[in-house]
């Protein structure tokens, strides 16, 4: 069987969830907040899609991320990357990671940084 959404896990699907919970529990949001204020924006999605979602049993499409960013008054790059430098490298697949400035130069379109992986093909 091919593997789903449901099954194949990254590092940037852990960040979201970490991040999609720190941000609702910040705001003081439950998981029925949260997702009343989606079914608002018109991204129908229940309480238990929302808990999915943070304890990355589901995987965020790209519509849920961006709806979950209006909600949690963020941008959606809060949510697929770390806000705070914690000195270990930002995973952005299971093999390539950057350091925190450069993920975030990278996420934004600045500057030329490349995952490791990526620079030693170009070589």
């Amino acid at each position: 069987m091919a593997p789903t959404r449901e099954t194949i896990k990254g590092p940037v699907r852990d960040q979201v969830a970490a991040s999609v919970r720190a941000r609702r529990e910040r705001l003081g949001l439950s998981l029925a907040d949260v997702a009343a204020l989606l079914t608002q924006l018109g991204h129908g999605m229940g309480r238990h899609a929302v808990l999915r979602i943070e304890t990355g049993a589901r995987a965020a499409s790209v519509d849920d991320l961006v709806s979950l960013a209006l909600v949690l008054d963020c941008s959606p790059l809060a949510l697929l990357l770390p806000t705070e430098d914690t000195g270990e490298p930002v995973k952005i697949t299971s093999r390539a990671s950057l350091k925190f400035d450069d993920a975030w130069r990278w996420a934004r379109g600045k500057g030329n940084g490349k995952p490791k992986i990526l620079a030693e093909r170009n070589e």
